[in-house]
């Protein structure tokens, strides 16, 4: 921020500078546009300094070229969808409800559309908040999303469907 604050000083110096030694209207008007270039060059400088609303990401530009594709969007999504809840609902949650939906089919022969019920016994009252075909939307969109350890617990609770032991104290909390 000192920085910024003295690099606007400077440039007013010179721009009163330039006003000094020349007389028209011109050079106000290039003054007000350098002062006015100054400040939103500092205010697009201060913006940069705020903590992005992007994630990080567990892989590095250089890692991500050598892997999947599809496994740096997969990456990508669960980082999107831990800033907002609206991403996770919209972009992350119907991809986890269709892992859970094959692993209930799999292991059980019905999905959560098909038994609901059955479904919500086999993944614990928790999981099955998010999992549930008549679960209402978020449409706030800064409303924060799960955390690492709420989507660990989901996820959790969706492979444990596969190993037919769920436990009902899994999954993802509110």
């Amino acid at each position: 921020m000192r920085s910024i604050v003295i690099g606007v000083l400077l440039l007013t110096v010179a721009a009163l500078g330039f006003l000094v030694f020349s007389d028209g209207t011109v050079e106000i008007v290039g003054f007000e546009v350098l002062i006015l270039v100054a400040l939103l060059m500092a205010l697009r400088k201060g913006d940069s300094d705020r903590r992005s609303i992007v994630p990080e990401f567990q892989f590095s530009r250089r890692q991500r070229s050598r892997l999947p594709p599809r496994l740096v969007d997969f990456e990508q999504l669960v980082g999107f969808s831990r800033t907002a809840m609206f991403d996770f609902e919209r972009r992350l949650l119907p991809k986890l409800r269709d892992i859970a939906d094959a692993r209930l089919l799999d292991v059980h022969g019905f999905t959560t559309r098909d038994d609901p019920e059955r479904a919500a016994a086999v993944v614990g009252p928790v999981a099955w908040n998010l999992l549930r075909p008549d679960r209402r939307l978020v449409d706030d969109v800064s409303v924060p999303g799960p955390s690492e350890q709420e989507l660990d617990g989901f996820v959790t609770a969706i492979e444990l469907i596969e190993s037919d032991s769920s436990d009902p104290g899994l999954g993802f909390a509110r």
